[in-house]
């Protein structure tokens, strides 16, 4: 089985973090027209305050922007077009750099973020950051919680389960084990 994209993980820990919203649609590589004349495929699309139903795309002349997050790859000549839009807030990845430029939409267009300490940038829309992480020596995209902690996928969940699952198993099997050594012991004397 192939690896996920780097879509395809954002999407999947995006899916299970609001999975309980009911409003939250996560796209990954959803063409989002713009209009008739330009359609940008962008890695990731976040529309907040809709039906998180399957689409093709998501056209902006139909749908609109409610809260729009966009997420793209070294696209930064896309950026007019989702400024002209009025898309919330726009993250553009540059995945050679392992960089993230972040903008959210002010009165006067779309403005520079300022990224935190830990050199990821955060999204008010999503109450997440964005950065890079380092995994089995390769740099990979992800989400983050405020306070730094990895947004998981539902397979890293699942994998962390399963593992406090067998330490507390292993943990009590060492436990029992002591424990009849002892009322052996007892027993022989």
């Amino acid at each position: 089985m192939p690896s996920p994209t780097p879509a395809e993980v954002l999407q999947a820990s995006l899916l299970q973090h609001f999975r309980y919203h009911g409003d939250v649609y996560v796209g990954a590589q959803v063409p989002v027209v713009i209009d008739e004349d330009v359609t940008l495929t962008p890695l990731l699309v976040v529309a907040i305050g809709t039906i998180p139903d399957e689409r093709e795309r998501w056209s902006i002349p139909d749908e609109g922007t409610p809260e729009l997050v966009i997420i793209d790859v070294a696209q930064a000549g896309d950026k007019p077009h989702y400024e002209k839009v009025g898309v919330r807030e726009l993250f553009i990845v540059d995945m050679t750099k392992q960089s993230v430029k972040g903008y959210w939409l002010s009165p006067g267009g779309l403005v520079d973020t300022t990224p935190e300490e830990s050199g990821r940038v955060g999204s008010d829309e999503l109450r997440l950051e964005l950065g890079f992480k380092v995994v089995d020596d390769v740099p990979t995209l992800r989400f983050f919680q405020r306070n730094g902690t990895l947004l998981e996928t539902p397979e890293e969940t699942e994998t962390a389960r399963r593992n406090r699952i067998n330490k507390l198993i292993a943990t009590h099997t060492d436990e029992l084990e002591e424990q009849i050594a002892d009322h052996e012991a007892t027993i022989k004397r």
